[in-house]
């Protein structure tokens, strides 16, 4: 919805819009988010319909006269294969209560995060066992799928009813944990403060709810689904195409690499500094599983295997290394950097500010400004070149990620500017290129 930082969640969320600091009471700006909402929900089901029932291709009206009767055909849709059975909300609840469990009582390391925003330098305690949890899971899904309890292909059936169940569950925990804040956000009982949220941190018991939402269900449910898409493009055709490996592939390692680096994610800016609303929410549990599995649910939509050229395949993949690189290096450089300041010491490495943080300019932040977001555009391309070129809605995730991360980069340029002031115009001549070396 996000998302870029040291985690892939970042390219998970749709964060179009930071909430301000005044006019949150303006009735215009409210009805923004009704709108926001309203097209994320509509784009959810699109994206659906148009792998589900039309192979990929682009579904819009033909004409103006015919928007009533292509609403009442989308509606037709959802009916025919997005309203779930009891069965589809057993098995989404059963996967988030399994995950919540795990993350419960699954032993991990226990780490510290960074101060809190307006917490008197409060640091939360974190257990980090996603690592030990996502392969327990593949373990008893493997046992599911053998003994046929659960085939693995149940996911890729159920992806209309389950799509629906997670956009349900996201919504109504936004709307709890709205209701029912625990801390005292200054945020209003308005529509803004649903979408962006009131707590920073919301725990029940001691469980964290936005660490848990930006990875445990979302995350592993992407991986899945594409393998359960593998599983059920070799029950229609015999075989698995080049495409649909090579997908499958990279994507499953960039999930490998959040949970291997799991701690990294205590450093970004959806733990330390964004408040856990519907945006999150939705995005960690619906958004994120639902449309990251465009691809390879195209490819299994055709009528026939697609098979990329060897030369389009080696391509996408030397991007896909070339992009994981810089994004895993960049964000290991400044997640390290936040987090044992008293290592980073060497002068001509950062810049210290008069507001009292620092900024770094070695490494990858000597280079350009946000070399993590380069990295994660790079292999989100990656992922959709082996589609080929048929469909335009197979691109759909970089084109999407790209106008995000270019709107989160002028949007960063200009929250800093006003932060740092003329420390931001010096750090700014040591390190001008804001995107890609050379170009921007």
């Amino acid at each position: 919805m996000k998302k870029r930082k040291g985690s892939p969640s970042a390219a998970a969320e749709p964060t179009l819009l930071k909430s301000p600091e005044s006019d949150r009471s303006s009735l215009s700006y409210e009805a923004v988010f009704v709108v926001i909402m309203i097209a994320l929900i509509f784009i959810l089901y699109w994206l659906w319909i148009c792998i589900t029932y039309r192979s990929g291709l682009l579904w819009i009206p033909d004409s103006p006269d015919q928007i009533g009767s292509y609403f009442a055909r989308f509606w037709d849709f959802i009916k025919q294969g997005a309203i779930p059975s009891r069965f589809a909300i057993v098995v989404y609840l059963g996967w988030v209560v399994s995950h919540a469990f795990g993350q419960i009582y699954l032993s991990g390391k226990t780490v510290k995060g960074l101060p809190m925003r307006g917490q008197n330098g409060k640091q939360l305690k974190y257990t980090m066992n996603g690592w030990k949890a996502f392969w327990l899971m593949w373990i008893i899904l493997f046992g599911f799928h053998q003994s046929r309890i659960l085939p693995i292909t149940v996911f890729y059936d159920l992806c209309g009813e389950l799509m629906t169940v997670s956009f349900a569950f996201s919504s109504l925990l936004s709307l709890w944990l709205f209701l029912f804040p625990n801390d005292n956000s200054p945020t209003t009982r308005s529509i803004s403060g649903f979408w962006f949220g009131r707590d920073l941190n919301p725990r029940f018991r001691g469980f964290d709810w936005k660490l848990f939402c930006e990875a445990r269900p979302g995350l592993p449910l992407w991986a899945v689904l594409n393998v359960s898409t593998c599983v059920k493009q070799y029950e229609t055709f015999g075989s698995v195409s080049s495409s649909m490996l090579l997908i499958t592939f990279m994507q499953f390692w960039y999930v490998v690499d959040y949970f291997w680096n799991e701690e990294a994610i205590l450093s970004t800016m959806d733990i330390m500094t964004d408040h856990f609303g519907f945006m999150l929410c939705f995005g960690d549990l619906a958004w994120v599983p639902f449309t990251y599995t465009i691809q390879t649910r195209f490819l299994c939509s055709m009528d026939s295997l697609h098979e990329a050229s060897p030369l389009l395949l080696a391509a996408s993949f030397i991007i896909f290394v070339v992009g994981f690189i810089v994004f895993r290096s960049s964000n290991s450089q400044k997640h390290n950097f936040r987090m044992n300041p008293s290592k980073h010491q060497k002068k001509g490495t950062f810049i210290e500010t008069k507001s009292g943080s620092r900024l770094l300019i070695s490494g990858w932040w000597g280079w350009v400004r946000h070399a993590n977001y380069l990295g994660d555009i790079m292999m989100g391309w990656s992922w959709s070149l082996p589609t080929g070129y048929s469909t335009l809605l197979a691109y759909f995730y970089p084109i999407y990620f790209t106008i995000l991360v270019l709107h989160r980069e002028y949007r960063d340029n200009v929250h800093c500017q006003k932060k740092y002031g003329d420390d931001w115009t010096r750090y700014c001549k040591i390190v001008p290129y804001r995107l890609i070396p050379y170009v921007y």
